[in-house]
Order: structure tokens, then sequence, then C-alpha cells
């Protein structure tokens, strides 16, 4: 017994329907020459055959992969048929009733004709080519059975021929679509899982490294067309289940997807601004803690123009943005401008590179604490024939001889403070360590940048090239760590400290002590000195009959330390001393200077200032 199949529901002129069910369903019956368009290139319609998949493994040689029938995945959705179009149906084949908006009624299982139509959509973001059709006519799945297959013809609306020797099965443009007459279909009635017909398709289709001359020369007849328009590879294809509706086509709603990548990943948090009905403000990152996520899908949106802004983050960089076909993207703008077909799905892509930091540790003679704040620089562009330019400045601290960077001005364009730390975009750089005093050497292996003073001399310059990766931290690799600096290797020297002149300020509660003198180096001959360091070692002065002692505090020597040439004099200047209590009338205080291996253990002389 049969069972006839009421039409329940009619929505949105999709064909919904309450399933019946035969005791033996009808054979399929072959479909009818009448109703079939003539074979030729001119034309959608090919023959009646088997599946995509039986296709593929049948002449497996042009589909990368290919080995059994479970090889097929169809993973890609480069080229689709979202919805089918039923104008016509009938029950014999060979009397037809116009459908318009009416829901189709038939019998669950039944053989019915369909006169169809359908609209091919190209999403990727490239051409596709030798695009092939196979619908299912035995209610199957289209992979394997029994299947029309359609290829499309140069000529119709959307189709293009783009290959290099112009051949008989068309092509689609990036972004392209096309509609295309299935002719009479012979198919079973059957209901998918919303109760409305469906109908079982594949679309294939090859790329420019794997498109092959269709229809194949080696395949004769129709077949040739099939194996013409086979996928180049197992993923080159997609096949679904499609609701055949009636009337005009639904609705076609899109979907915008936003993918966050970071270079490495990273837990930092990046903003996005949306224009466009269906769109809101988000929050994405790339990092594995699931508290946010790296995409965000937005559906269900109707076709026009959205736009997607990522906001600038302190010490990221966007450094690439794409967009499947519909979308296209800007990075000097920071945005993808989105302009949405019916029924397009667009994925836009963001990709930032973590800026990279620098750390340097710095020690003297192999130890700490250090006896100056040795200064040091980035640059870019600095060899033996230019100076470079400055991006960062850094100088050590005393006690651990750490150096961090700061970005020189900030920002610029290699570098930006993040906390007041600088980070760099990532490239190639050189470390320099500046205005070293004369006689010192370091232990970068490196090389003196075009204008500077070479290693040794006063105010010297050392610099070494080494690169920074997105995210690095630390010391780069080829650096020394740590960078050491030895003093001049003197000996059995000695000096002498002559005559000065100084001024001595009177204050309500101290006075200020400045002024200067010389050292000469005595040793004679050849032989240099290193003055390492000076202090003032007594002072005293009287108040009346008493002598009182006086603290002498915060004095400045410069240069210091320094190298004395054989028979040579320097200069040093002396500020910023503070003399507690406040001296009468005449200050009386003692200078003592250290050498490096000198043939005494130090060397003095006193001196005499009055106050004004």
């Amino acid at each position: 017994m049969k069972k006839v199949v009421a039409v329940s529901t009619v929505v949105a002129g999709i064909a919904s329907f309450a399933l019946g069910c035969a005791d033996h369903p009808p054979a399929l019956p072959s479909e009818a020459a009448s109703s079939r368009p003539s074979f030729g290139a001119s034309t959608p319609f090919n023959n009646a055959g088997a599946c995509l998949a039986n296709d593929a493994l049948t002449w497996s040689e042009f589909v990368l992969g290919m080995h059994q029938l479970t090889d097929l995945n169809c993973t890609a959705i480069d080229v689709d048929a979202p919805y089918i179009v039923a104008t016509e149906i009938s029950l014999d084949g060979v009397t037809w009733f116009p459908l318009g908006s009416n829901p189709i009624s038939c019998v669950q299982g039944s053989v019915l004709f369909l006169k169809l139509q359908t609209t091919f959509q190209a999403n990727a973001t490239s051409d596709r080519y030798d695009i092939g059709f196979w619908l299912a006519t035995d209610g199957g799945n289209a992979k394997t059975g029994s299947c029309n297959h359609y290829n499309l013809p140069v000529g119709i609306p959307g189709v293009t021929n783009l290959d290099p020797v112009p051949d008989s099965c068309g092509n689609m443009s990036a972004g392209s679509s096309a509609e295309i007459d299935l002719g009479v279909v012979t198919t079973i009635c059957q209901a998918g899982p919303s109760g409305s017909l469906e109908i079982s398709a594949c679309v294939a289709w090859s790329t420019p490294a794997d498109e092959r001359e269709c229809p194949v020369a080696s395949v004769s007849g129709p077949n040739g067309f099939r194996a013409g328009t086979l996928p180049g590879t197992v993923s080159q294809c997609n096949c679904q289940p499609v609701v055949i509706s009636t009337g005009s086509p639904p609705p076609q709603t899109g979907s915008i997807t936003i993918v966050k990548t970071v270079v490495p990943t990273d837990p930092q948090d990046f903003s996005f601004t949306t224009t466009g009905s269906g769109l809101s403000n988000f929050i994405l990152d790339d990092d594995s803690d699931g508290t946010l996520p790296n995409t965000h899908t937005f559906s269900s949106l109707a076709p026009g123009v959205y736009t997607v802004t990522e906001a600038a983050t302190p010490g990221f960089d966007l450094t690439a943005l794409t967009c499947t076909a519909g979308g296209s993207a800007s990075i000097a703008t920071r945005a993808a401008t989105i302009t949405l077909a019916q029924g397009a799905n667009v994925t836009c892509t963001f990709t930032n590179a973590k800026r990279a930091t620098v750390l340097v540790n710095k020690r003297e003679n192999g130890g700490l604490p250090l006896s100056r704040a040795w200064e040091f620089e980035i640059r870019t562009g600095a060899s033996t024939s230019t100076s470079g330019t400055v991006v960062a400045t850094g100088s050590a601290i005393l006690a651990t001889g750490v150096v961090n960077f700061a970005c020189a001005p900030n920002p610029n364009a290699a570098c930006e403070n993040v906390s007041g730390i600088a980070t760099l975009v990532p490239a190639s750089y050189q470390l320099c360590e500046i205005n070293m005093p004369a006689g010192y050497s370091n232990n970068i292996p490196g090389f003196t940048p075009s204008g500077s003073v070479a290693e040794g001399g006063i105010n010297a310059t050392e610099c070494i090239g080494f690169s920074l990766s997105a995210g690095g931290s630390g010391v780069p690799a080829g650096v020394p760590d740590p960078i050491n600096n030895l003093p001049p290797a003197v000996s059995g020297g000695s000096i002498a400290l002559q005559t000065g002149s100084f001024t001595l300020v009177n204050g309500a509660l101290n006075d200020a002590l400045s002024g200067n003198f010389s050292i000469r180096n005595s040793s004679g001959g050849t032989q240099q000195v290193f003055v390492t360091s000076l202090a003032i070692v007594n002072a005293t002065f009287r108040d009346g009959p008493n002598l009182v002692q006086a603290t002498v505090t915060g004095c400045v020597y410069t240069p210091l330390p320094v190298t004395i040439p054989a028979s040579g004099s320097q200069s040093i200047a002396l500020s910023g001393c503070q003399v507690t209590p406040s001296v009468r009338k005449e200050l009386m205080f003692t200078v003592r200077a250290t050498i490096n291996n000198g043939d005494q253990p130090f060397y003095e002389r006193t001196y005499k200032v009055r106050t004004q």
C-alpha cells in the first residue's frame, strides 16, 4: 500500500512536505531522450552516468591522491552551488506542470521529473578552471551511484575561457557567479532534515597548477568531458545535499569570519571595530588559554558592504591582512572591506608580529659594581662606511650591570616604547658601545662605524650586528654576554698632581667647592699611566684657635678614569662638591689619586682655597 504525501507547510517559497512511504518504490526509469539537450560544448548537460568518486577512480591519473573511493574528501568550497530552483514538475516525464511558488508534492521514494536551474558561485581569491558538476539521480550522495554530469560552456554569463590554450570547458574568475540551466533531471522524492525536498550535488575544479585540456583527448565521447572536469586533487571539490526550492531563489544570507594570528602566539588582546548591519565590535587573541577565541564569525548577513578594523596595539605590528573572494584589505588603514554577495562566505585574516626587546649585561674587568654608567646605542645601517641611524639608547645600572633600552626618539620607524622599554620591529640592527674611555677595550668582536673613534681612543665606539625575530627578548644571539671592558694594561708608572685653581662659595648650611687641577705623568720614557680614581681624603679649616674637620661630598671629577701618555698632562675639572660645616676663611684639602699598578699605593697633593 502506498501512502500519498500531503503538503504540510510552505516557508519562504521552499517546498516542504510530509513524508509518505511506498511498499515497493518504483525503479528509476532512464531519462527520456527528448528531454536531454544535445551533447556538445555549447550546452551544460553532458551525459548520465556515474558520480564523482566513481569517475575520479576511473580516471585517477588526473586526480592527485586518488587511489580508492574513500580518498575523495572534497573539503574545499572554492566553487559551490548553494541552491537549486525547480520551475516545472512531471510525474511521467511527458506531462509538465509549472510550479511557480507552489510546493512540490510527491510520494516519498517515488520517481519524479524536474526542470532545474542552479547558480554557481566562485568563492576563491583566484580563478578556477574546468568546472564540473555531478547531480545525483538515484537519491544518493553524488559521490557514488548514478549522476548526471554537467560542464560549464564558455559564453554563459560568468563563465570564461582562461586557459592558455582555449578548450571547451569553462572557467570562473574569482568572485564571479553563473546561472546554469540543468534541464530535465530524473530523481527520487526524498526529504532532508528540514523536511524539504533535497538532491545531492558535487562541484569539482582545477587550478592553473593542475588543469588539463578539456575534453581529455584520450577519453572518447562525453566521458572526455567527465575526465576533463575532475578535481585536480582529492580536496578540490565539495559535495552536499541542496534543498530544491520553487519560484524565486530563496534569499541567501552570507557570513564574515575574522581570524586573528599572532607571531609568535601571545595572550595580548586585539580590539576590532565594525560597520554594517549585523556586525558589532569584538575582541580576539591568539593563545591557548581559551579565555578569548582567535576567530569570530557573523552569520545570516544580507548582501552589502561591511568593514572590520583592527585597533593599533603597542608592541605589535599588523604585518599581513588577507581576505578570500569578496574582501579587500589595507594594512595602512588596518581595515578589511567586505562586499558580501548573496550567500557568500568571506574570511579575513589579520596577522600581527610581536616586536622584540633587547637587554645587555655589562661588566668591568669581569666584575661588579661598575664605576660608570657605560653607554650603548642600537642603530640601523651602521657599518665601516656609514655611522647608521640611532633608534634606541641605554646605559648600564652600576649595581647590576643591566642595560635596558628606550627609543630615541620615541616612537620612530623601528622602535616604540611600551612601559618605558623599547620594542623593536623584527629586523637587522647594530649594537654599539659608545664613549668608551681612552685605553679601554671590550670583548665585542665587531667594527668601528664610520666617523667614530676606534677602540682604545678617547670616546671610542665599537659595534656588532645582530638580528631580532618576532617576540624575541633578552641578549640577542651573537652579542657577548656579558660585554666586558678591560682597562688599559699599564704598570710601574707614577704621577704628580700639579697646581690648581679653586672656588669656595659660602652657603647657609654648606659651601660649594669647584675648580680644576692638573695631573702629570712623571714616569718618563714611553710609559703611559691610567688614573682610575680621585678623592678628597682630608679637609680642614680654622675657627679661631680650633682646627675644624670638614666633610666634602658629591664631588665629580672630569674626565675620570683617564689615560695620560708619557710625559703628558691632563687637566681635571672638579665640580659638585659640598663642604660641611660652612668654612670660616680658608679650606685646606688633600686630593688623592690612584693609578693601575703604580709604583706607590696612591699620589696626593694638598690645596688651599679662600671663601668668597
